[in-house]
């Protein structure tokens, strides 16, 4: 598993079909703006979701998570969960958020803060990645 920590209002990219951007927090829970193609189909909690379709074609998905949660993207599996989950003492960490990422190969993962693309990042699995800001 590939792991990140992810500032709110970052998206992190799998491959060229697969977007995940942190939408805000509210406590606990996390809005999360999924993006896919529409050969990835997304899964939470075993269900199927039924996607917004946009206009160019992709599929999009628009929902809050609470805790450490997962949900699958097509052959992904992606684990959201809060820093103070892992270390109480990252209370004051209300801006980021670790995103584990794991895939069936290699993983090519983008990152986009502020408008700006951070280089590609490819692992073979598993790996762990350090801080993204």
């Amino acid at each position: 598993m590939l792991v990140m920590t992810c500032r709110i209002g970052g998206s992190l990219r799998i491959g060229e079909d697969i977007r995940i951007a942190l939408q805000g927090r509210i406590g606990p829970r996390v809005a999360v703006d999924l993006r896919v193609a529409p050969r990835n189909p997304v899964f939470l909690e075993g269900a199927c979701l039924q996607p917004a379709v946009l206009p160019c074609g992709s599929h999009a998905h628009l929902f809050s998570l609470a805790g450490m949660r997962r949900f699958r993207v097509g052959e992904f599996e992606v684990g959201i969960w809060l820093p103070v989950a892992e270390a109480p003492e990252a209370e004051c960490c209300d801006d980021f958020i670790h995103i584990g990422v794991t895939g069936p190969g290699p993983l090519r993962l983008g990152y986009q803060q502020d408008g700006a693309d951070l280089p590609w990042v490819y692992c073979l699995p598993p790996a762990i990645a350090g801080m993204v800001h």
